[in-house]
């Protein structure tokens, strides 16, 4: 089992039947000020990612990044960064998710443009990103891959609302 230990913001696993938590090795994750979420852990067991929030180190700005940590034990791999799409971190609802799509080349977010949410997928080679999905309105709350990876269920929000004046008069 893994989990993030928040201070000192270390990447922690102890075995599920119980016992002493331990840091996971090499998973310290530079100019890092924030942890969003554990995302995944590949199908073979042998990386986990986690949506941190990180100071770029020329500009001092803040970024979202995707960073994927080696879980096999006595690696010394550095962890390996993945700027996401800017938009990923455009104010979420309870949302900062990253799912793995199938096959396991790209990762698959929500981002947000113009208040409309479409998913992104990300090749995890670096090259350039691209949209899944059209939607040109509402949000997108959640999604999951089907376990064969050839369906996509989505879940939209859609709020409405309606303004009612009420005035008294006097008789």
């Amino acid at each position: 089992m893994y989990y993030l230990d928040r201070p000192p913001k270390k990447l922690m696993r102890v075995p599920i039947d119980g016992g002493k938590a331990e840091p996971v090795p090499g998973s310290d994750i530079p100019r890092s000020f924030g942890l969003e979420s554990l995302n995944y852990v590949s199908a073979d067991g042998k990386f986990l990612s986690l949506v941190a929030d990180v100071m770029d180190s020329v500009s001092n700005d803040a970024r979202t990044e995707l960073e994927i940590v080696s879980l096999e034990s006595g690696s010394n791999t550095p962890v390996r960064s993945l700027a996401l799409d800017s938009r990923f971190s455009a104010p979420r609802i309870f949302n900062s998710r990253v799912e793995m799509q199938p096959g396991g080349n790209s990762v698959v977010y929500a981002i947000n443009q113009n208040g409309v949410d479409n998913l992104w997928a990300q090749p995890l080679d670096g090259s350039p990103g691209h949209p899944l999905t059209h939607f040109t309105s509402e949000l997108i709350t959640d999604f999951h891959w089907s376990p064969d990876g050839k369906t996509l269920a989505l879940v939209r929000e859609h709020d409405v609302a309606d303004v009612v004046l009420l005035r008294e008069e006097s008789q």
